[in-house]
């Protein structure tokens, strides 16, 4: 990814080796094992698992940890995700169900209950505490089947009665709107675009260089200067709230050619070719 290898993300003392192919996969089990035997520590072979991510019965050959075979699952946790050898979502929706179920039990048998506080307050505390670890990695989910997202709502509405101590068979709209709550799938499509929105606001030249359908971008970028109230702020920094303000109300593209007309506003999206921006 960009200019970093992520065949081997780590996370604490958990450590995922990705592979297109067997040999190199065993080329990888084998520089973990060198390393840990050059550092006097071990590996066990029992607590590690192999995934063949393939929709397709693939031919397998035993990956060992020195002498011993490493077993191989269908599905395993990693950093709180479950990863299906399958692209089977099902299991990983039913934990999130139980998760968002157990949680919210345990948090109103310790008071916060309709009873004792207001219904409003009650449901902020829920969402906040269920829903983050419930939905946790949600931005990564993709193809849920209308049954998952079935599963998902029903729990959903079952909270929201029992949050207001209301009966399971009152009705779902009345429920919901007295709290404000928005279906789980708007949830976990608003996590989803919180998340692409963050990889939008990463630096420009990572996002460039991520992928050879932005070398169109690349040819624009490099004839577009930067505003000049940035070239100004470079010599005198002390004037960075002005220029700030300069740019908050227009920011204007221009070519790198002296005598080239403007081609576009930032901030209002105007077309600068013919007029000059009203801002």
């Amino acid at each position: 990814m960009l200019d970093l290898n992520v065949g081997c993300p780590v996370q604490a003392d958990d450590i995922a080796l990705i592979s297109p192919t067997f040999s190199g996969m065993q080329c990888m089990i084998d520089i973990c094992y060198n390393y840990s035997v050059k550092w006097k520590f071990e590996f066990s072979p029992s607590k590690s698992q192999v995934l063949i991510f393939s929709k397709r019965t693939e031919t397998y050959r035993d990956l060992k940890l020195n002498t011993d075979i490493i077993p191989v699952c269908n599905s395993v946790k990693h950093v709180g995700i479950i990863l299906d050898a399958r692209f089977n979502s099902t299991e990983r929706t039913l934990a999130a169900c139980r998760t968002i179920r157990s949680v919210c039990m345990s948090i109103i048998r310790m008071g916060v209950h309709p009873s004792l506080l207001n219904p409003i307050t009650c449901s902020k505390i829920i969402v906040q505490l269920c829903y983050s670890k419930g939905l946790y990695g949600c931005e990564l989910w993709n193809n849920l089947t209308k049954h998952e997202l079935l599963l998902l709502e029903r729990t959903h509405r079952y909270i929201c009665k029992y949050v207001q101590g209301l009966p399971r068979l009152t009705r779902t709209d009345k429920c919901t709107s007295l709290l404000g709550w928005i279906p789980i799938e708007s949830i976990i499509n608003i996590n989803k675009l919180l998340f692409f929105g963050r990889l939008c606001n990463m630096p420009f030249k990572y996002l460039l260089d991520s992928d050879n359908d932005f070398e169109y971008f690349k040819l624009i970028h490099n004839s577009i200067e930067p505003y000049r109230a940035w070239t100004i702020l470079r010599q005198y920094p002390s004037l960075n709230f002005q220029a700030k303000f300069v740019i908050s109300l227009c920011v204007l593209v221009w070519t790198s050619e002296p005598n080239a007309e403007l081609l576009l506003c930032h901030k209002c999206c105007f077309s600068m070719t013919t007029q000059l921006c009203t801002f």
